[in-house]
């Protein structure tokens, strides 16, 4: 953000950075405060979180969302811990495994 802020950029932009920082989009100045800010505010993962519905807490072993009729879940979510992106083929792998699970558990 510090080199999008620069004297010589900013200068050509300056209409529009204070139209942004003014809606909350851009920091209002090159400080570590206000950067902080912004990244706080507006920033946010593309990648699905894994953990948020935890097997036995929020689905059952078949993969059945507790509390609701003909609700599975079948992908990252359902992992405890967070699958390494960096490995081949992960999280797909992991992810069509338990989409094949899942259709072989509603065929049942």
């Amino acid at each position: 953000m510090r080199i999008a802020r620069e004297q010589w950029l900013t200068a050509m932009l300056q209409s529009d950075l204070r139209g942004a920082a003014d809606a909350g989009l851009a920091p209002l100045s090159d400080s570590d405060q206000d950067i902080d800010d912004v990244i706080g505010t507006q920033s946010f993962s593309f990648y699905h979180p894994s953990g948020t519905c935890v097997m036995g807490k929020v689905v059952d072993h078949e993969l059945r969302v507790h509390g609701l009729e003909n609700v599975r879940v079948a992908d990252t979510s359902i992992m405890p811990t967070l699958v390494n992106p960096l490995s081949p083929g992960e999280p797909c792998r992991s992810v069509k495994r338990s989409g094949r699970r899942c259709r072989r558990l509603r065929v049942r």
